[in-house]
């Protein structure tokens, strides 16, 4: 059974993969072969090549980080279809996908309802 946490943390997934992101471009833009600070680095040995190799240790902990994190969101994703999927009122299922899996606000949800009711009752 999910729990409301794990369907806040499936909607607001996309601030946390920002997150990362962001912090391992910056990362990986001091780490980068021909950037300025790894020239000085490999330039002057010592104490800035130790600096440079923490750098690159850190980006690697936060990309293993970071897969640690999509892989829990992918888990949580699929318990959340499996879910859903048993419900037996269609509409339910469409609301809760919609909100919760395609990140819509509630009133996007709501004018889409409101089409889909209204192609539905031009075709009787």
């Amino acid at each position: 059974m999910l729990t409301r946490e794990d369907l806040d943390y499936i909607r607001n997934y996309y601030k946390i993969d920002h997150k990362y992101r962001m912090a391992l471009k910056r990362l990986r833009a001091q780490v980068e072969i021909g950037s300025p600070q790894f020239d000085r680095a490999i330039g002057k040995g010592g104490p800035e090549r130790d600096r440079m190799a923490e750098h690159a240790a850190a980006v690697d902990e936060l990309e293993l980080k970071y897969a640690y994190a999509l892989m829990d969101y992918q888990d949580r994703v699929i318990s959340f279809a499996d879910e859903i999927f048993h419900l037996s009122d269609w509409r339910e299922m469409e609301i809760l996908s919609l909100r919760y899996l395609d990140g819509c606000s509630w009133k996007k949800i709501i004018s889409q309802m409101r089409t889909e009711a209204n192609i539905s009752a031009k075709s009787c």
